[in-house]
Parts: structure tokens; C-alpha cells; sequence
């Protein structure tokens, strides 16, 4: 689909006025952007008393048993709720969507409840939620027009909470663990909110950016990769600030007829195992068979931890950024010998992009070879 073709708005944040907008009603999966709604409740919670920011939550076995992206709670810990709404924003942990559900709600199913009653409240009619991540299921649903009223009424109802959308990463567990908001980083002016992903909803995004006092929210979903995500943010933001006109509130905002469900963005059969950020390969396979990536890439180095070699490929894309945006993020794990290492890659690039990439870290003193098509797809290649 191209970045033209999907469904889109910009608002201006302070006056709820409609800058642009194409197919602003089309159902859509939410993905992760449903964490925006959790979030909402989980900042009512904070605002009432009901819960503290450094209250500790205790992780259900059904929350440790959440599928990734997570955390990695292990059932009977514990989290601050501070800690919490961190990796909700920056690491969209599902295992942590599900405590704050059940500290809030009891359980999971009722907080949805409260979550879908909350998106009436707000005058998002066209929203749904079956529960708190955004993991598939058919009762998630949601607008772009929708989206926009939801991050702007984040921004109006909870300012003390809003350079929280902001933060580029978090520490846990010893750890510093990267956002996977790459517009952060990508995008002059550029404070927050949440990424989303899962094959059906393809790669969603509402984004919010500052100039000259004047704040943006941008909502962009069903993008076929990080890189078209991001491009397409970056192009309807651009346009807004220079050459953005009011078109009415979003509240009256209307479209043509849309669809009665939501359509898949990238079928199963298409769909490699990723996560919000990163694909984590183990054994000797060829990368481009095991996980759907191809183009060209970067190899960055092989290390023994996860989290440095994680940390490796983000730094690798603050580097290159914002000349170079997109790429998927690829970590191929290997033991031998008793010790495990990781790749780290950044694949899915055009050869000019990772030409230049390399040629723009090396000049940083930082380790980088090129990789071609055919390495990728070479089960025995050494690279890694």
C-alpha cells in the first residue's frame, strides 16, 4: 500500500482542528496502540489515588505468560507502577499491559470493559477493546480519526504525563533497554507516543511533534514496514506545520463509507515472527528464509550479550538517522563452545542506504560490513 493510500490524520493538539486527513474512518487493528488507552486508564488511576507511582504491582502467571514483546516478569515478582508505565511506553510490554489491567480491573476481560466504555466517554464511537495490549484479537478495532481523540485528549487530560511519551529508553534489570518509537529520533521536534505492529494491522503509528510552540498529532496505520511507517509521519507532519490548513474538529470528521472490518495489512503466510523491534534468529539458518527480511543489510558486531548487541543496533540508528531511516533490526543468536553470542544486524535497506551507513559509522570508528542479497540468503555464510 502506498504511504498516499493509507489511513491518516493530523491534528493540531491544542484546538482538536483536522489538518489532514485520508480514509479517517476505515477500521483498523490497533496493534500496540491499543497500550494508549491502558495507559489513559493507568494515568486516571494515578490522578484519583487509586494507584501510586511507586506502589508495587505483583505479576500474575497469566501476565508472565504474555507472548512478546515483554519484559520477561517472571510470575510471582513484582513491578512499580512508575516502572510500569515506562516499559508501556518504550518497550510496549505486553506482560506489563496485563498487571496494570489487573490492578486496575480485577482482571483483564473488565479492564477492556472500562477501556472501550472510557472510548465512548471520549467520543472515539468506531473503538473497541478486548483487551489491554493489542494483541490480535477480533474484538480490537479502531479508526485513525479515533486515535487522534485519544492522543489528544492524553496530551489535554494528563499534561504532567506527557514528556513521558518522549523518553528514548528505560532501565530494568541492569539493563538499558532502547524505545522502539524510531520518530523520537528521526524527526526534529518529535515528543512522543506509540508504535504498533502485528501482520493484520501492518505498522501503525500516532506520533506528536513540537515547532514553534505549536504541537502536532500524527496518526499513520497500516504501513507495510518500519521504514514506510516512518516516512509517511514524517512527510504528513512536514506538509502540517508549513502548509496546514484547518478543516473542522476531529470530532466532525467524516470519510466515505468505510469497510465493516478491518482488512490484513500483511497476510500470515507473509509474515516473519516480528516483534515491535527486533527479530531474534537462533541456529544456523539463512536469516532472509527464517524471518521474511531481504534488501541489503549491515553486520555491527557479534556479542555475548543480548542487551549490548541490542543496544549496538540502536546506536548504529542514532547514528545514521535521520539520513537513514527504517531497516529491521536482526539479532541471530549462536551458541558453541558453551557461550552464546548475538549478530547484530540491520537489514531490509536499500544498497545505497547501507552503503552510506557503513561508510557514515566507520567514519565513527564503529565496526560495519555491507552484506548483499545473497549473503542474507546464505545458510553457510560466516558473517555471523
Amino acid at each position: 500500500m502506498a504511504a498516499a493510500d493509507l489511513p491518516a490524520v493530523v491534528a493540531d493538539a491544542a484546538t482538536g482542528n483536522v489538518l489532514y486527513a485520508a480514509r479517517p474512518l476505515d477500521p483498523w487493528r490497533p496493534a500496540s496502540l491499543t497500550k494508549l488507552m491502558t495507559l489513559y486508564l493507568v494515568f486516571e488511576a494515578l490522578d484519583a489515588g487509586d494507584l501510586g507511582g511507586e506502589e508495587s504491582l505483583p505479576v500474575s502467571g497469566r501476565a508472565a505468560a504474555q507472548p512478546p514483546t515483554k519484559l520477561g516478569l517472571a510470575a510471582g515478582s513484582e513491578i512499580a507502577v512508575d516502572d510500569a508505565v515506562s516499559a508501556l511506553i518504550v518497550r510496549s510490554a505486553n506482560d506489563v499491559a496485563v498487571v496494570l489491567a489487573e490492578a486496575i480491573a480485577g482482571d483483564e476481560a473488565t479492564f477492556a470493559a472500562l477501556m472501550t466504555f472510557r472510548a465512548r466517554d471520549l467520543g472515539m464511537g468506531r473503538t473497541s477493546f478486548a483487551n489491554a495490549s493489542g494483541l490480535p484479537h477480533a474484538g480490537n478495532v479502531t479508526d485513525a480519526r479515533d486515535m487522534a481523540i485519544l492522543a489528544r485528549a492524553l496530551l489535554q487530560h494528563f499534561p504532567e504525563q506527557a514528556d513521558r511519551f518522549a523518553m528514548l529508553g528505560m532501565s530494568h534489570g541492569g539493563r538499558m533497554l532502547p524505545s522502539y518509537n524510531g520518530l523520537l529520533t528521526a524527526y526534529a521536534g518529535a515528543d512522543g507516543m506509540k508504535t504498533g505492529f502485528t501482520c493484520a494491522s501492518g505498522y501503525n503509528l500516532v506520533g506528536t511533534a513540537t515547532r514553534d510552540g505549536r504541537r502536532l498529532i500524527g496518526v499513520v496505520l497500516g504501513a507495510t514496514s518500519r521504514g514506510a511507517r516512518l516516512a509517511a509521519m514524517r512527510n504528513l507532519l512536514d506538509r502540517a506545520f508549513v502548509d496546514g490548513r484547518a478543516d473542522g474538529p476531529l470530532a466532525d470528521l467524516t470519510g466515505p463509507a468505510p469497510a465493516t472490518e478491518p482488512p490484513v495489512v500483511i497476510p500470515p503466510a507473509a509474515c516473519g515472527p516480528a516483534a515491535e523491534e527486533e527479530i531474534l534468529l537462533t541456529g544456523r539458518s539463512a536469516p532472509a528464509a527464517r524471518a521474511g527480511i531481504g534488501g541489503w543489510g549491515l553486520t555491527l558486531g557479534i556479542l555475548s550479550d543480548k542487551a549490548a548487541a541490542q543496544g549496538l543496533v540502536a546506536s548504529a540508528r542514532k547514528r545514521i538517522e535521520p539520513a537513514i531511516t527504517g531497516g529491521q533490526p536482526v539479532l541471530i543468536e549462536r551458541r558453541a563452545a558453551g557461550i552464546t553470542r548475538y549478530s547484530a544486524l540491520l537489514t531490509n535497506l536499500s544498497q545505497q542506504q547501507a552503503v552510506s551507513a557503513c561508510r557514515t559509522l566507520r567514519a565513527a570508528n564503529a565496526y560495519c560490513v555491507t552484506l548483499g542479497p545473497e549473503a542474507l540468503k546464505n545458510a553457510r555464510a560466516m558473517w555471523w
